[in-house]
């Protein structure tokens, strides 16, 4: 068996800043934009926001209840390492 390939477990968006975003079923990339229908989406330097869900495994085993979406992170991924991708990266997601 070869390596498990990097998925999106989750995503999510909020119409408004500082609201707590929501898990949706799906989501739609807009080029040069950011996650359709999400506060922080538009024409500046952080359009998506990505976070591994090891991360917030790590968090969950210190007690803290939160998952996919209370870092306001529009996609939470599993088996990618994030932190090697250098800003600007391009991701192929599907």
């Amino acid at each position: 068996m070869g390596t498990p390939q990097p998925q999106i477990v989750a995503v999510s968006r909020s119409a408004s800043r500082g609201v707590k975003k929501q898990n949706i079923a799906q989501g739609r990339l807009i080029s040069n934009h950011g996650l359709e229908g999400d506060a922080h989406a538009g024409n500046w330097s952080r359009q998506v926001s990505l976070l591994a869900q090891e991360n917030i495994d790590q968090v969950r085993q210190r007690g803290l209840e939160v998952g996919p979406g209370d870092f306001a992170e529009n996609l939470t991924t599993r088996g990618l390492e994030l932190i090697k991708l250098p800003i600007g990266s391009r991701l192929r997601i599907g």
